[in-house]
């Protein structure tokens, strides 16, 4: 059984070498009113819009996706816009139009480092995705290629991630579907546990790989739980957000490969 996904990014189609799963959606949004004189399971309700959506999940080894997801190697103030086609089989689906709404990479001990992503369309379509042959040749990242580094000091880190948060506001100027996706705030946001009791301090976070380096150079921690139980080895799990630094980015992505 045929079963492929891709993105119509410009006049180009790519693939993700290692795609997992893909997660579609339409969801609807009701108004629902209770009114007087009405029994209190009695309500007037409408449709009132829909938000398409798909989720990606996929084992990464490379980051030339940086240019959807940031528009560049560092955030643009506009996204472009990509269809993202599914196809299981003889049954075909399709996200129209769409923008990426949240990013996150996560590497983790044991694991390949792993990506989900989250595309909001303004519609959804039965466009299939093209055949692929995916190229087992390509070495995924991990805990053990990549490095990361607090102020130029490597972390004793079992698992960490960054989370990229567009919020992407759907605009629909009275329609059922939207009419237009606006990018609004950016945040960016990540964990780091260390297998150490570990107080850590703010500044710029660096993670490097075979080909690749990623620049946080103003990251604040929110949250840093130490924790302990009667078997585990100590343990730090420390929430930040990153923030522009002198260069006036809050994160920059360098990667001198091909792969998405």
């Amino acid at each position: 059984m045929a079963r492929y996904l891709d993105i119509v990014y410009g006049a180009n189609t790519i693939h993700f070498n290692y795609p997992l799963r893909a997660e579609i959606g339409l969801r609807k949004e009701y108004f629902r009113d209770f009114v007087l004189g009405g029994a209190r399971d009695q309500a007037i309700t409408g449709l009132t819009r829909y938000r398409p959506e798909i989720t990606v999940e996929y084992d990464v080894c490379g980051f030339k996706f940086k240019d959807i997801a940031l528009g560049g190697d560092t955030p643009q103030s506009t996204l472009p816009y990509v269809n993202v086609r599914v196809t299981i089989g003889d049954e075909d689906i399709s996200i129209e139009n769409a923008k990426v709404d949240s990013w996150e990479i996560t590497w983790e001990e044991g694991q390949p480092t792993r990506a989900r992503v989250t595309f909001v369309g303004k519609a959804k379509g039965e466009a299939g995705a093209s055949s692929f042959s995916v190229d087992y040749s390509k070495e995924v990242y991990t805990l053990g290629n990549c490095t990361i580094k607090l102020n130029g000091t490597s972390m004793k880190a079992t698992r960490y991630n960054i989370r990229v948060n567009n919020n992407i506001q759907p605009l629909y100027y009275g329609d059922t579907l939207p009419q237009d996706l606006k990018e609004q705030a950016l945040e960016i946001e990540g964990r780091v546990r260390l297998a150490e009791f570990k107080e850590v301090s703010d500044g710029s976070i660096r993670i490097d790989g075979p080909d690749f380096t990623i620049e946080l150079p103003n990251v604040k921690w929110t949250e840093v739980p130490l924790r302990a139980t009667g078997m585990d080895v100590p343990e730090t799990e420390a929430r930040f957000i990153a923030l522009p630094g002198s260069g006036g980015y809050a994160i920059k992505i360098t990667y001198t490969g091909s792969e998405y």
